[in-house]
């Protein structure tokens, strides 16, 4: 169940992913779950044409539910793409999926394999169905919470 949520009623664990070791006869104790601090909302307005987003889908499939989840739903071991930050800005999602930003925690950079098109095209996708999930009732519409705020 690594990268396949779409089966999940909910995510394997509300506990971010994380390893923990122990030395083969240790006294050690589990240590206590963290927080879930993920805020299932999309982080901006969707956008893309009907041929971008299917682009998107087609790119995402290829390069990228292996990790993050068929459809965009993760089991929850790894990030949940529709609710990450760096969805909410082209800079960060390019600083992040063509520059490799975060190689250093696994996350390699896709330029080698994808075009700038073809990962704007994802991005689209993946905030497509983060909305699909507000439209569901399966995730917090940030319009509605900044309305409550004001």
């Amino acid at each position: 169940m690594l990268t396949y949520g779409l089966i999940l009623d909910q995510a394997v664990t509300a506990e971010p992913g994380r390893v923990i070791t122990f030395k083969i006869g240790g006294q050690a104790e589990l240590p206590p779950a963290m927080a879930y601090s993920v805020i299932e909302s999309p982080k901006a307005e969707d956008f893309g044409s009907p041929e971008q987003l299917v682009l998107g889908l087609r790119r995402y499939s290829e390069n990228c539910q292996f990790c993050h989840g068929a459809m965009a739903i993760s089991s929850g071991v790894l990030p949940d793409l529709r609710w990450s930050p760096i969805t909410g800005s082209e800079a960060a999602w390019d600083s992040v999926v063509l520059e490799g930003a975060k190689s250093a925690t696994g996350m390699k950079s896709f330029a080698h394999r994808l075009s700038k098109e073809e990962t704007d095209a994802i991005r689209a996708y993946l905030l497509k169905q983060a909305w699909v999930a507000v439209g569901n009732g399966e995730a917090v519409d940030p319009r509605a919470t900044a309305e409550s705020g004001r």
